[in-house]
């Protein structure tokens, strides 16, 4: 599988850096890898903060109109909601909500290849990689609830 390759932040407009951010940004380092093709970045606040910001939009994905909303929704579950879980899985809903039912459905999926994944001998070279998937899976566990009402 090829990822993605990212614009760097900087080449993300202006008024998107600032939308995102919450803050002035005094360092951002890129991240690369990963199936949308938005700017990612580790950014350094003025305050201090450290954030992790991802810009997608429909305009760019060359995915079904719906898969950043989804890949978002379980990003935001999965990485962890600076207002604890309910606020994320609350996020997470309200990106779904106006999706197709295929964007609940690839969450879903995408938490079940986590969790098999995680069953698997280590990669060479990335030995938390497993505990990483595994710990993605458990905490999507509480929206994939949600979700499978979703689909009832």
């Amino acid at each position: 599988m090829s990822f993605t390759n990212r614009p760097p932040w900087h080449k993300a407009p202006a008024d998107l850096r600032a939308a995102v951010c919450g803050g002035e940004v005094v360092a951002a380092r890129d991240v690369h890898g990963g199936m949308s093709p938005g700017p990612a970045a580790i950014l350094t606040l003025a305050n201090g903060d450290t954030v992790f910001a991802k810009a997608v939009s429909s305009a760019v994905s060359a995915g079904a109109p719906w898969l950043d909303a989804a890949l978002l929704a379980a990003d935001v579950v999965a990485a962890g909601h600076l207002d604890g879980p309910a606020t994320a899985r609350r996020e997470a809903l309200r990106l779904l909500a106006d999706e197709p039912p295929e964007a609940a459905r690839f969450v879903i999926a995408q938490a079940g290849m986590w969790r098999r994944n995680s069953t698997l001998p280590p990669h060479p070279g990335l030995p938390t990689h497993r505990a990483w998937q595994r710990a993605r899976a458990a905490a999507l566990e509480p929206l994939l609830a949600d979700l499978l009402d979703w689909q009832r």
